[in-house]
């Protein structure tokens, strides 16, 4: 089942399928960009609290950030780029903001570049512990 397959994924590659087949809804394309901006951010969030621990899901942005800001893992500019990202989503969510398909691309781009590049520094970070050890 598509569960089983998605649950023994890196959290990278589950964040990145979720991330398909949130597209593969096409909400914005029918209207449903409040619908969209909730899924997102629940997939940036899950990412979140996969690799850091972070119970980012059932949290408001607001406690998020605070938690985020005293986990060592997020550097004032991620903090910067993560606060910008959800306060983005939630006036969409929450304000009544309108939003257009180019916004939800960029929001997109925006998730993706931020679990990749931080996937990315994961892996880094895992390395250089194996270095430590060996050495």
């Amino acid at each position: 089942s598509r569960r089983v397959r998605e649950f023994r994924m890196s959290p990278v590659e589950r964040a990145m399928a979720e991330l398909q087949r949130l597209l593969g809804r096409n909400l914005p394309a029918r209207g449903l960009y409040k619908e969209f901006y909730i899924e997102l951010t629940m997939v940036v969030r899950r990412y979140i609290e996969r690799t850091r621990g972070i119970r980012a899901p059932e949290q408001t942005t607001q406690e998020f950030l605070v938690a985020a800001a005293d986990h060592p893992s997020f550097s004032p500019e991620i903090l910067a780029q993560l606060k910008t990202f959800l306060e983005s989503a939630d006036l969409v969510k929450f304000a009544g903001q309108e939003a257009t398909p180019a916004m939800t691309d960029a929001a997109t781009a925006n998730a993706q570049t931020y679990i990749r590049a931080d996937a990315q520094r994961i892996g880094k970070e895992e390395g250089e512990r194996k270095k430590e050890v060996v050495g």
